[in-house]
C-alpha cells in the first residue's frame, strides 16, 4: 500500500492519505513543524523539507499492515535511505510546483531512488515576469543550508547576507549584523535549485507551463494542462503538492477526504515593488562587508512600511507595504509621495519620487498568507 498524495505547501504543511482513503494523517502532527508562509520563513522550511522527506520515506513505503503503515516520524530520525542499485527505482513521484520547496523535495527524493517529475504552471523562474517582479530576498541560515548540502546542492559564496537594519523615528537606526548566512532573491533561489537538480541527477525532470487540472485519487493519476489547453494524464505512486498556500493538490484532497480542512489566513497587507535606487545607507557595522543587507523603514502604524535590500550591484530594491485596499485610494505619484513622507521614517529624500512613480504603475501583490490545518 502506497501513500498516494501529499499536500506540501510553502508553509511546510504535509498531509498524507492512503490509496483507499481510509486514513488521513497530518504529518505535521507526527513531525512537529510550524505552519508559516512568509519570505522570512524559508530557512525554517528548507530545513524541515529534509526531515519531512524522511517522513515520506516511512509513509510511502509499501506496507501490508494497513493503517499501521502511517508510522510516526521522530524529529531525531537521521538515517539515510540506502542507495538505489542499478536502474531500479522505488517509484514515480509527481511534484506540483517548482519553487524552492518543490525542487528541494525533488532532489532529496531522487537521491533516495525515486523518479521525479515536477510540473509548474508558470514559465521557468528566470523567464517568468511574475517572479522577476518579486523583490523580497530569502536569507538562509545554517538550518536552511543544511538540507541543501544534504542534497548535494552547491552553496554560492558570492551573496552572503550580512545583516538587518531598522530605520526608526528621529533618524535612529538599529543594526543586527549576521554571520554565515546566504541570501537570494526568491526567483534566484528557485532557479538555482532547478539548475542544481538538472546538474545532480537525471531522475528529476521539469515540465514548465503545465499546471495541475485535476486528480483521480483512486486511479492515482493527475491531469495536467498546458496554457493552450492541451491535457495529459500522469500516473504516480506519490503525489506532492508544493504549489504554495493556494495549493491545488490540497484543495482537491479537501474535496475528496471527509474532515480534511485547511484554513488560509491573509496577512491583511499588500505590497508594490521598486528597483534600481542608490544611496549611502550601510551603517559602519556593515559598510565594509560584502553581501546583501535588508533595511526596514518603519511607519507610523503597523500596516505601512517600506523595505529595501542591497543588491550585489550596489543598487537597492524593495517594497512599499500597506493595508489591503489602501493602494486603491492612491491615483497619482504625488499621493504616493505623501504616504511615504508622512507615514515612513528614514527614507532617503531622493528615493521618494522614484519609488512613488514606480509604485504608481505597479500592481499590488499579497504580502503573505498562512495555512493552518
Amino acid at each position: 500500500m502506497y501513500c498516494c498524495a501529499v499536500a506540501f505547501a510553502d508553509c511546510g504543511c504535509l498531509t498524507a492519505t492512503r490509496k483507499d482513503h481510509t486514513a488521513c494523517v497530518p504529518l505535521q502532527s507526527a513531525c512537529p513543524v510550524r505552519s508559516l508562509h512568509c519570505p522570512g520563513s524559508w530557512s525554517h522550511n528548507l530545513r524541515d523539507t529534509q526531515r519531512q522527506i524522511k517522513c515520506l520515506e516511512v509513509v510511502a513505503r509499501p506496507c501490508s499492515r494497513g493503517p499501521r503503515c502511517f508510522t510516526t516520524c521522530s524529529s531525531t530520525q537521521t538515517a539515510e535511505a540506502p542507495a538505489t542499485q542499478g536502474a531500479q527505482t522505488k517509484g514515480h513521484v509527481v511534484i506540483i510546483g517548482a519553487g524552492p520547496g518543490g525542487s528541494t523535495a525533488a532532489i532529496l527524493l531522487a537521491k533516495r531512488g525515486y523518479k521525479v517529475d515536477v510540473y509548474e504552471r508558470r514559465p521557468q523562474s528566470k523567464q517568468d515576469p511574475v517572479d522577476l517582479k518579486r523583490t523580497y530576498i530569502i536569507a538562509l541560515s545554517e538550518r536552511g543550508l543544511k538540507p541543501m548540502r544534504a542534497a548535494g546542492v552547491s552553496i554560492p559564496c558570492d551573496a552572503p547576507y550580512k545583516g538587518f537594519v531598522r530605520h526608526l523615528k528621529g533618524g535612529k537606526v538599529q543594526v543586527s549584523p549576521v554571520e554565515g548566512n546566504v541570501s537570494f532573491e526568491r526567483a534566484e533561489l528557485a532557479q538555482h535549485l532547478i539548475s542544481e537538480a538538472n546538474r545532480l541527477t537525471p531522475d528529476v525532470k521539469y515540465h514548465f507551463e503545465q499546471g495541475l487540472h485535476s486528480i483521480d485519487f483512486d486511479k492515482q493519476t493527475a491531469m495536467v494542462q498546458t496554457h493552450d489547453g492541451i491535457m495529459s494524464e500522469v500516473q504516480y505512486d506519490l503525489l506532492i503538492g508544493a504549489d504554495g498556500v493556494g495549493s491545488t493538490v490540497r484543495s482537491q484532497m479537501e474535496q475528496k477526504l471527509p474532515g480534511m480542512k485547511v484554513k488560509v489566513e491573509d496577512s491583511g497587507r499588500e505590497y508594490k515593488t521598486y528597483r534600481g535606487l542608490r544611496a549611502d545607507l550601510e551603517p559602519p557595522e556593515l559598510r565594509d562587508r560584502p553581501g546583501r543587507s535588508i533595511h526596514i523603514f518603519l511607519g507610523q502604524n503597523s500596516w505601512t512600511s517600506l523595505s529595501g535590500h542591497l543588491n550585489p550591484d550596489g543598487t537597492y530594491a524593495g517594497t512599499l507595504a500597506m493595508k489591503n485596499g489602501e493602494f486603491e485610494k492612491l491615483s497619482t505619484a504625488a499621493e504616493y509621495e505623501g504616504v511615504i513622507r508622512k507615514g515612513v521614517s528614514g527614507v532617503p529624500e531622493h528615493w521618494i519620487a522614484d519609488i512613488a512613480e514606480q509604485c504608481l504603475h505597479a500592481s499590488p501583490s499579497p504580502q503573505g498568507y498562512g495555512a493552518r490545518g
